[in-house]
């Protein structure tokens, strides 16, 4: 095979300037991908996006810059996630159960259907949900995220 594999391609990784996610955007740089970063941080070595995967509109900006940069999204890489403090449910505030699920499940749900219009227009792409994000990992104290996981 000549050429890196993902040469062309433009992939997405959300919650993507740090740990897991930087790792995956290094890959798939190294693996030829043009990667845009879209988290509340900005990524370093990678064009980024201020994004709140919670917010429509700030999902919905960062797709339309994202495809006014590139042309197009091939790749959409779910991993932003937020844990929660290691309590008991019952300690749980009710807001923090509804930010949780708002940035692990709303967030891919919202990201996904930003970007689909646009993969099905080019003909194609692909998105994945890293389970080694932050708040899909397995913990021993029991976490809010823990009861999140299955929406």
């Amino acid at each position: 095979m000549s050429g890196p594999v993902l040469a062309g391609r433009v992939a997405v990784v959300t919650g993507g300037a740090k740990g897991i996610g930087a790792a995956i955007a290094r890959r798939l740089a190294a693996d030829g991908a043009m990667v845009e970063v879209w988290d509340l941080e900005p990524a370093a070595g990678f064009a980024s996006e201020r994004v709140d995967v919670s917010d429509e509109a700030s999902v919905e900006r960062a797709s339309a810059a994202t495809l006014a940069r590139r042309g197009r999204i091939d790749i959409l890489v779910n991993n932003a996630g937020i844990l929660g403090p290691a309590q008991p449910v019952e300690a749980t505030s009710l807001e923090l159960w509804r930010r949780i699920h708002a940035v692990n499940l709303d967030g891919t749900f919202l990201c996904c259907r930003a970007v689909i219009p646009a993969m099905r227009r080019q003909g194609g792409g692909g998105s994945s949900t890293s389970p080694r994000s932050p708040a899909r990992r397995a913990l021993p104290t029991p976490r809010p995220t823990a009861r999140a996981r299955p929406g």
